[in-house]
């Protein structure tokens, strides 16, 4: 399996980093196809990430949190 890149990170208002992946970098954390990724993305199941510009980015501190923690549905869902 490929090693994922090492993210950039991306400064914010004085706090640290955060260190931001793609859509196929996400879905191999969860070893899924990108497209079943981003359908559990739109549903709830995985944390939703954000937009910038027209990229959907994830926090890869927040996805790793997510598998830790079980993989348990996320409260909020963006539409």
């Amino acid at each position: 399996m490929n090693a994922l890149p090492t993210p950039e990170p991306v400064a914010s208002d004085g706090a640290s980093p955060r260190r931001l992946i793609g859509l196929k970098d996400a879905a191999r954390l969860y070893s899924v196809s990108w497209r079943t990724f981003l359908r559990w993305a739109d549903a709830g199941r995985v944390p939703w990430g954000f937009k910038i510009g027209g990229r959907r980015l994830w926090s890869l501190e927040e996805l790793e949190r997510h598998i830790r923690e079980g993989c348990r549905p996320v409260s909020r869902v963006r539409r």
